[in-house]
């Protein structure tokens, strides 16, 4: 505890020059957005634009800051503490620097959303900074180990593992916010405790991150199983989804036949087909729906039989063909009467392009 006050009185001593200038912006912001904007909500909401944007260029410097990089990493390990301790204290001290700057940025957050709860805001807040602090302390550990991945073709494999893992990361992020989002939509509370849930977890595993890289030298090197099978599977989670998506919506997928169904759209589709009394009508929509290869073949050779006006829920058999994903059914149609490609719907005024940019199938 006493060395985690001595660092923060240092950090307080060595950075009074940022200090000093982050308190008199922090002033400059709050009576400059309070007198130029009338309305308090206004005030609120550029007040944790400017700040937010402080906040963000402090942080970027310290990720780009390439002088004397490893210079206070050195000096830190020399203190009679453990290596974890050093990663955390260090960070939550560099966050106390920004305390001005947040202190605006919470004061505006209070006013733009009265509803939650500022005392577990500002808690999260920090935490927020602390984690963007850990991030920045590994990419300054980090820095030395990059500086070995350009001496060799084979260490170069540790820059790729680097931005693969930090994707990775940025991803089970974004579905970790987005869930929580969702889900407790309606219940503040929940959403504040998940969130301060979330980010003790991500500062446990970006302080460990860290912990690894000081810890054992031999993440400086390309160590031949081991980084195969760290790249590998993380290859494999992040490419997997991303092949699966685009083949499911370029409607060529090996699954695209069982979930496509499963569109209500679709569905719905089918089943006013079922319900139009013409049978020639009924019979060729069906066929597309159906993708009745049979029966399409009966129309494709007498192509002025084909009812190009059948008509289901104020689309045309082009319209249908897009909607359900049948490209090489459009194809024939389209071979066949190329004018269709222009045919507007009866209701919404929609050509086949437009359903096909609506529901996203880029093949048709």
């Amino acid at each position: 505890m006493n060395t985690f006050f001595h660092l923060l009185k240092y950090s307080f001593i060595f950075n009074k020059v940022r200090i000093v200038f982050l308190t008199v912006l922090s002033f400059i912001i709050f009576f400059l957005t309070t007198y130029f904007f009338d309305s308090k909500i206004e005030a609120a909401e550029a007040m944790m634009q400017y700040s937010f944007y402080v906040m963000f260029m402090i942080f970027t410097g310290k990720m780009n800051a390439k002088n004397n990089m490893m210079f206070d990493i050195k000096h830190l390990l020399a203190l009679p503490i453990n290596k974890y301790e050093i990663i955390i204290t260090k960070s939550f001290a560099d966050t106390v620097q920004l305390l001005p700057i947040g202190l605006v940025f919470l004061y505006g957050f209070s006013n733009s959303y009265p509803n939650y709860h500022i005392s577990f805001v500002s808690l999260i807040f920090i935490l927020v900074i602390t984690f963007a602090h850990i991030i920045a302390f590994n990419k300054r550990v980090d820095f030395s180990r990059m500086q070995h991945s350009q001496a060799s073709f084979k260490n170069s494999f540790l820059y790729f593992h680097k931005y693969l893992e930090m994707f990775l990361q940025i991803i089970l992020g974004v579905i970790a916010i987005g869930l929580i989002v969702v889900v407790f939509e309606k219940n503040i509370l929940l959403k504040e405790y998940s969130f301060f849930i979330l980010l003790i977890v991500a500062i446990f595993l970006g302080a460990n991150s860290s912990l690894k890289m000081l810890m054992d030298e031999t993440r400086s090197y390309f160590v031949l199983r081991r980084d195969l099978f760290r790249i590998g599977w993380k290859v494999i989670v992040v490419g997997l989804p991303l092949i699966l998506f685009d083949s499911f919506y370029r409607g060529n997928g090996a699954f695209q036949k069982y979930l496509a169904p499963n569109d209500p759209l679709i569905s719905k589709m089918k089943n006013k087909i079922n319900e139009i009394e013409n049978i020639t009508n009924k019979e060729f929509l069906l066929a597309i729906a159906q993708e009745d290869n049979v029966k399409l073949e009966e129309y494709y050779r007498e192509p002025e039989n084909i009812p190009w006006n059948a008509e289901i829920m104020g689309s045309y058999a082009p319209h249908l063909a897009v909607t359900l994903g049948k490209i090489e059914i459009l194809k024939k149609l389209v071979e066949y009467n190329p004018n269709i490609l222009n045919k507007v719907g009866k209701y919404k005024k929609r050509t086949p392009l437009y359903s096909a940019v609506k529901r996203c199938k880029m093949e048709a």
